[in-house]
């Protein structure tokens, strides 16, 4: 006894439902990057020095459109702020000698000042580095969900 087989799955479908899984999970990537970038701001300013404030209200998430109508998220510094006195103050110089020379976690150049070590005693980081270990801090995690969603949606496409 012979049984023929017949796929009532064509190749058109096979490669729309790829594709379609692709774009889910492209959108999908874009929103939890979004999320993540900020996550990665919030941190940063947790760990961030404190003196006026303005450092923290400095650390910003940017979203544009790249290459190829890619999503890319920023995380950075506000070159300049409105100070209390309305005056224009660059946050960029400070920012920039705070992340490489603070101590602990920078050069040691700088250390903590009084604020920052107020700061420091209920939120554990405070320091210079604050946005490369903000970054760090969620590296793994970023690419385990990436991962995770990327897997997930190739699969279903798998077994429509």
């Amino acid at each position: 006894m012979k049984v023929k087989l017949h796929a009532n799955y064509s190749l058109t479908q096979m490669m729309a439902d790829l594709v379609n899984a692709s774009d889910r999970a492209t959108s999908h990537a874009a929103r939890m990057m979004r999320s993540e970038a900020q996550t990665i701001a919030d941190l940063a300013i947790r760990f961030a020095p404190f003196d006026t404030g303005l450092l923290e209200q400095c650390i910003k998430v940017r979203e544009e459109t790249g290459r190829s109508r890619r999503k890319e998220f920023s995380i950075y510094i506000e070159p300049s702020a409105v100070g209390l006195n309305g005056e224009t103050i660059n946050v960029l110089k400070y920012a920039s000698l705070m992340e490489l020379g603070l101590a602990p976690y920078g050069s040691g150049r700088f250390h903590l000042g009084e604020r920052s070590q107020e700061k420091a005693a209920g939120t554990p980081g405070v320091g210079g580095r604050f946005l490369q270990r903000a970054v760090k801090a969620r590296q793994g995690e970023i690419g385990r969900k990436l991962r995770e969603q990327f897997t997930q949606e190739f699969s279903q496409a798998r077994k429509r």
